[in-house]
């Protein structure tokens, strides 16, 4: 019922605020003032926020490995969207050059057409193996150890040239692929526990645990969990 003019900088500042004290009037005049936003920046802000250089990571003196030597880094996902795996393709594919790092993903999303947006979906076999696998776990209610058992079993060939696993949503899958000893990049951008089945909640929980302690995995959260 104000008359006061309302801009996105009030609503937000307001929805996300702690307490009950509104930010109005000459306080929020003194934060328009204290710096300029990112939507009056224009493209060029999201540009330098996606930069490369100049970042602490582009600093640091790269390890000698096999990638850096130019046989390349092959990453192998699997998902049922491709969202946070087509992101992370772009990342890593567009900064390849800059890094001296070339980066090839091996796409094995089962998320339909969309996988297509992103050139990730498997070939109609491994789809098909993938989807049979995954049934004997969420259909006919095997005990995980079987479902991982013939995960590794049928993957574990498959899998030799590749050095790195990832899976974005769901996390859970790649629990079936931990017995192959291979680094895993967690992509996190649903709850740790999505789409799962209730007794495999806390042993989940141990394994995600030392995941997120290991230094052999790499987990990334773009969301708060």
């Amino acid at each position: 019922s104000s008359r006061r003019p309302v801009d996105s900088l009030m609503i937000m500042l307001n929805v996300h605020m702690v307490s009950q004290r509104l930010v109005v009037g000459q306080q929020l005049d003194l934060l328009r003032r204290a710096a300029r936003r990112p939507g009056e920046e224009g493209p060029h802000f999201l540009r330098s926020q996606s930069r490369w250089f100049g970042t602490s990571e582009a600093l640091k003196t790269p390890r000698p490995s096999d990638a850096s030597r130019g046989r390349g880094l092959r990453v192998w996902q699997v998902d049922a969207h491709t969202a946070l795996a087509g992101e992370a393709k772009t990342m890593l594919t567009r900064f390849g050059e800059t890094i001296g790092v070339r980066v090839d993903f091996l796409g094995n999303s089962l998320a339909g057409n969309v996988c297509q947006n992103y050139d990730l979906c498997p070939s109609p076999e491994d789809k098909e193996l993938i989807q049979q696998l995954l049934d004997q776990y969420y259909q006919d209610k095997q005990v995980f150890s079987d479902v991982a058992r013939s995960f590794e079993d049928a993957f574990r060939s498959r899998l030799e040239e590749v050095d790195v696993l990832m899976c974005g949503q769901p996390l859970y899958w790649c629990r079936f692929l931990l017995g192959l000893q291979k680094t895993i990049f967690f992509y996190v951008g649903l709850p740790v526990m999505w789409d799962m089945r209730e007794e495999e909640r806390e042993p989940w929980a141990q394994d995600f645990a030392e995941i997120l302690l290991s230094e052999r995995h790499v987990v990334i959260a773009m969301s708060v969990l």
